[in-house]
């Protein structure tokens, strides 16, 4: 593991997830924080856990969770980009 100063932009420094700009990358990225990634792993888990025995309804209830946890990720980051008038890294659905 490296252990060394770089100078990144931040572009949003939202508590949860704040967008910065790694230099030398074309699109900044997204910093999710351990406790929130740890969460998100294990909605994901839990919905693979549901629908191994039957439970579509628990299974969904999750999937559901977990897609709005990452689609306020998404939200914020796009907002972000369109406030700086960055271009998205993937065509917008808009």
């Amino acid at each position: 593991m490296s252990n060394y100063s770089l100078a990144v932009m931040v572009l949003s420094d939202a508590v949860n997830s704040p967008v910065i700009h790694f230099p030398g990358r074309q699109f900044p990225g997204v910093l999710v924080q351990g406790d929130s990634l740890k969460s998100m792993a294990s909605l994901a888990a839990e919905i693979g856990t549901h629908l191994s025995v039957g439970d579509l309804e628990e299974a969904r209830s999750a999937a559901d969770d977990l897609a709005e946890r990452l689609g306020s990720h998404v939200k914020l980051y796009e907002n972000t980009l369109k406030a700086y008038g960055l271009t998205l890294p993937y065509p917008s659905a808009r």
